[in-house]
C-alpha cells in the first residue's frame, strides 16, 4: 500500500496523496512487522527466542 500510495504522489503531484502516504508509513510502522508476514503469534515467539 505505501507503494500505491507513492505512485498516486509521484504520478499527480496531489498534496493529499503525500499525505495519504504519510499516514500509512505511519501506521505501517505501529504494526508488528512480523504479523506483516502472516505468521502466527506461535511462530513469531519461536522466531523472538
Amino acid at each position: 500500500m505505501k507503494h500505491l500510495t507513492w505512485n498516486l504522489f509521484a504520478v499527480t503531484g496531489h498534496p493529499e496523496s503525500y499525505l495519504l502516504y504519510k499516514e500509512v508509513e505511519r501506521d505501517g510502522m505501529e504494526e508488528n512487522p512480523l504479523q506483516e508476514e502472516g505468521l502466527s503469534s506461535e511462530d513469531q515467539e519461536s522466531l523472538l527466542h
